[in-house]
């Protein structure tokens, strides 16, 4: 049997892979070479002729280059489990010819490995009795000369040129000469291919078998449905780093805080390095949008299980959902692929068999003739009139799920969109509380003749939107310009009827379809796709002004050492009174009658001046609830009169709200259990005035109501973000761990309730703590918590006075510090210094020069100052062992701002008032110093002591940025008697 035979015997089907550059001249077949593509570089094969050991026979030898480490693997069928795809394959006359290479031609990688046609295509000009192959099966063979000869030793010998060691293929089997190392077994179904392909042989070798080795690809892709093919193809840092406007560098750093749990004042605070800075606000807003990237992740998965299932998936549809940042386009493309219901008009016209006609006049595949589909005994089909409506109602419905209409329904031409509102026609059920339906009415008249682009519409107003229509008063409704109704159809007959069969039929129905899929489909999706985007703003911003003012709130100053009344005020019930000693401990309780309409001089004003001057009373915190306008008014008109000389008493109004919800929750009754509620409402008013943070903290953030439209807003982001805002005030705020109570402990910075308690446990049971390191004693702390926890926890000196001495013999090194004048209670546990930066501390003090003991007084802070300003910063950052200039400057300012110190000091306090103006005697251009009480959007509200906040709005502020609590001075610009509303402007000199 010649070469040429039996490459022709041998030679796969594949004719897709390109070979040149091969010779062509007498039996010059030394240099021939053959390119193959780019991907076979790992593995280079050389075939040459060379002498077999017996007479005159000519065999093929397969060798492998130097330059691959790849083994040789033969197989005639399956050439995608074949050969090591090679490099190059030269041809060369006997081993003593030079090996050429040439560079090779790129062809796809998942072409076969080695194609027969190409020895086929190397020998094609060999004379036939230079290649002369033996006949399979074993037996006689005759050459070209015609003369008969026994079997011979004819094999194809390979030698691996990389281990020198060489093996004989018979057939299917590989002989090794000497045994390769690290042979494997090669999969079952790589076996079955290899014997199904094996080369032509003489005769079976009787040698023993060795396990095939493994293909040099594997022999089936990895299984789509595995976990790690849903692995979205972007990465949070990068879209972060987009979306938020962040450094790369940063995005990383806080991705991997955020994976690591570190909370959100932890970071703001101590590691300001890795964070360019930034503030709580800030980090919770890019926390925010981690974790929704971390639910596009998971519901990426979910689409693709999801598309799997249906058996639609594809790799180009893969791609696209693993490119895929956002939830709502993934929820576009889950839509495309959503189960019809049952009842639809389209899934009706499905039934009677009206898709595959639908399908083709859509696309144009072919002519559909309608006469043809009718039948008059089935509902659906009994006319040319209700075919064309089912056929309709299919196309409506695969227009609206189409690709580019969803895009089109997501991205395209928001701005020719309105929203509009009216007020609503009174119905019997709203008729039902009247009084209360008149109220609401009376809040929504603006809004009964409302007409804006959905572009420029605010957040807030979008929130009063959907308030009025909840309480049944307001209509409001999405309407489009006719232009988008145009360019709906025009998209539509371009994507659908630019090519196929082209009919005056096609072109009517499928008109009248787009007409009713943007009508009945695809125009409500936008409109409820709108109000969702609309409502989805609202209520951040509403979040955003809740969280801004309960931080204000909660970081007001307190007012230490001073005796406060509390005075709750009532119509009905009277007024109800607490007296609290600067420690919160309440002193006396009462209720009096004030004459609030009568001569303010009577029983209630002399119970009132007597309790006043047997405690001490200097402040009186009225609060702002039912009659406080009159109270203020009756105390007013006292200290005016100097009815409590000789003391020298004022008032102020406290927010109240959240204080009636305290005094019948779980907490007060363990607090006060013989207490009528009533006079716990007092009481809570008075120590609000006095320790803000710790009487707060007792209440649900959500019933201070400092908000806007607070409560319309999902209750579980509520609450999540309000105790976020909660635990970065205490925290930052810092609270003494052998003073502070439960409420106050339970919301530091890696503690939760249950260590809250196990803390005071521990406290009572060892007594007072005397380092922080006492922590890591304390159940359910560990590692993680303690660094959480550890710097917002304070060991202040005063409140451990006593314990030190009596817990000297216990103390371990862990809790105290070295320094030059021996051993002392660590003065750093009194600070923001974190347990973690001690060293560099006690370092930075060594450099300035100053002792640890001098901690907080006027020559420590002078001299740390002083040294900062002389020296680089750089350099004390190699010194002290920090990561930068900017952990030198932290660490200066907490050593500066010394023990106990207090960031509620730098904020403005309450206005203390001796007299007070009725509504009814305010006047316009009358100046008033005010207090805010609350900032929305669209404006800010001051308290100036007539019972009526006023309103000074964003057009008044002119850039200034208030806060809830600062002080300023405005002057009255209208008032609305009627609606009890003032209007306020900034006061100019």
């Amino acid at each position: 049997m010649s070469v040429q035979r039996w490459l022709k015997y041998t030679t796969c089907r594949s004719t897709k892979r390109s070979y040149t550059n091969l010779p062509t001249g007498n039996n010059d077949y030394s240099n021939a070479t053959i390119n193959l593509d780019e991907s076979d570089r790992d593995s280079v094969i050389e075939v040459s002729p060379i002498r077999a050991t017996s007479s005159k026979d000519n065999v093929l030898r397969v060798c492998r280059t130097q330059s691959s480490n790849a083994p040789l693997f033969v197989n005639a069928k399956n050439t995608e489990a074949s050969v090591k795809i090679p490099d190059f394959l030269g041809l060369a006359e006997g081993p003593s010819k030079k090996k050429k290479r040439v560079t090779s031609q790129s062809v796809s990688p998942a072409k076969p490995a080695l194609n027969r046609n190409v020895a086929k295509a190397a020998l094609k000009n060999l004379p036939e009795s230079q290649h002369q192959i033996p006949k399979a099966p074993a037996g006689k063979m005759k050459n070209t000369a015609g003369r008969k000869r026994k079997n011979s030793d004819t094999s194809v010998q390979c030698l691996d040129l990389v281990d020198n060691k060489g093996s004989k293929i018979n057939g299917n089997q590989i002989a090794p000469t000497q045994k390769a190392p690290n042979v494997k077994r090669p999969p079952l179904k790589a076996k079955r291919r290899n014997q199904n392909c094996s080369l032509p042989t003489e005769k079976a070798s009787p040698r023993k078998e060795l396990p095939k080795a493994p293909p040099s690809v594997p022999l089936k892709p990895q299984r789509d449905n595995d976990d790690d093919d849903c692995i979205v193809i972007w990465e949070s840092a990068d879209v972060l780093c987009r979306s938020q406007n962040i450094a790369p560098n940063v995005a990383k750093n806080l991705v991997t805080l955020f994976d690591n749990e570190n909370t959100i004042p932890f970071i703001a605070r101590y590691r300001r390095g890795l964070t360019n800075n930034m503030e709580a606000e800030q980090l919770r807003i890019v926390r925010d949008a981690y974790e929704e990237l971390k639910i596009v992740r998971e519901k990426a998965k979910t689409v693709i299980n999801k598309v799997r299932t249906s058996g639609q998936l594809t790799k180009a549809l893969k791609k696209r959902i693993l490119a895929t940042k956002s939830i709502s386009e993934l929820e576009d493309i889950m839509e495309q692929f959503k189960t019809p219901g049952k009842g639809t008009l389209a899934e009706r016209a499905r039934s009677v068999g009206l898709e595959e006609p639908a399908l083709q006049l859509l696309h144009g595949t072919a002519h559909v003739d309608l006469y043809s589909l009718v039948q008059p005994n089935t509902d659906g089909l009994k006319n040319v009139k209700e075919v064309e409506l089912g056929l309709q109602h299919i196309i409506a419905e695969v227009v609206s799920k189409h690709e580019k209409i969803l895009e089109f329904s997501r991205n395209g031409r928001k701005g020719e969109f309105y929203i509009k509102s009216k007020e609503m026609k009174i119905t019997k059920k709203s008729l039902l509380d009247k009084k209360k339906h008149e109220k609401n009415v009376h809040k929504f008249k603006e809004f009964f003749d409302y007409n804006n682009n959905v572009k420029n519409i605010r957040p807030h107003t979008t929130m009063a939107l959907n308030r009025g229509e909840n309480l049944k008063i307001l209509s409001v409704k999405i309407e489009a310009l006719p232009i988008v109704k145009t360019f709906f159809n025009r998209l539509c007959q371009g994507v659908f009827l630019s090519s196929g069969v082209s009919s005056a039929m096609r072109w009517n129905i499928c008109k009248a379809a787009f007409e009713d899929a943007w009508d009945r489909l695809v125009f409500p999706a936008i409109a409820r796709q709108t109000r969702a985007e609309l409502t989805k703003k609202g209520e951040k911003e509403s979040l955003d002004v809740f969280a801004s003012n309960l931080k204000q709130i909660l970081l007001a100053p307190p007012l230490k050492g001073a005796t406060v009344m509390g005075m709750d005020p009532g119509f009905l019930n009277g007024c109800k009174v607490a007296i609290v000693s600067p420690s919160g401990e309440v002193k006396h309780t009462d209720v009096i009658h004030p004459p609030l309409n009568g001569d303010p001089f009577g029983p209630a004003a002399k119970k009132v001046c007597d309790m006043v001057k047997k405690f001490g009373v200097k402040v009186l915190a009225l609060g702002d609830g039912t009659a406080s306008a009159e109270t203020s008014a009756w105390l007013g008109s006292l200290i005016e009169a100097k009815a409590f000389h000789p003391l020298d008493v004022s008032y102020t109004v406290v927010c109240e709200r959240g204080a009636s919800v305290y005094s019948c929750s779980p907490v007060a009754k363990e607090e006060f259990p013989s207490m009528d509620p009533n006079k716990i409402s007092a009481v809570s008013i008075a120590r609000r005035l006095q320790e803000p943070l710790a009487e707060l903290v007792k209440v649900e953030p959500k019933h201070l109501g400092v908000g806007m439209y607070q409560h319309d807003l999902p209750e579980s982001k509520l609450k999540l973000t309000l105790d976020e805002v909660v635990q970065e005030c205490v925290s930052f705020v810092g609270v003494d761990v052998n003073t502070a109570s439960l409420y106050l402990l339970q919301r530091v910075a890696g503690l939760n309730e249950t260590k809250a308690k196990n803390l005071l446990q521990w406290r009572n049971a060892n007594g007072p703590f005397t380092s922080r390191q006492q922590l890591l004693e304390v159940k359910g702390i560990g590692p993680k918590a303690f660094q959480q926890c550890a710097g917002f926890i304070r060991v202040i000196p005063c409140s451990r006075a006593g314990s030190l001495t009596e817990n000297k013999s216990q103390a371990t090194s862990k809790t105290k510090v070295k320094i030059e004048k021996g051993i002392m209670p660590n003065l750093l546990d009194s600070t923001n210094v974190h347990p973690e930066a001690y060293s560099s501390a006690l370092e930075l003090m060594k450099l300035i020069g100053v002792e640890l003991e001098d901690l907080g007084k006027t020559g420590f802070i002078r001299s740390i100052n002083k040294f900062l300003r002389r020296k680089d910063m750089s350099r004390i950052a190699k010194k002290i062992k920090v990561e930068s200039e900017q952990a030198v400057l932290q660490l200066a300012e907490a050593l500066t701002q010394g023990p106990a110190y207090d960031i509620r000091v730098k904020n403005s306090g309450p206005v203390f008032r001796r007299g007070c103006t009725k509504i009814e005697d305010v006047k316009c251009g009358e100046n008033f110093t005010g207090s805010v009480q609350n900032v929305t959007p669209f404006g800010a509200f001051i308290d100036i002591g007539v019972g009526t906040a006023g309103l000074l709005h964003t057009s008044k502020m002119r850039g200034t940025a208030l806060q809830v609590g600062h002080r300023v001075e405005v002057k009255v610009m209208t008032v609305d008697l009627q609606r009890k509303r003032i209007g306020l402007d900034f006061q100019y000199q």
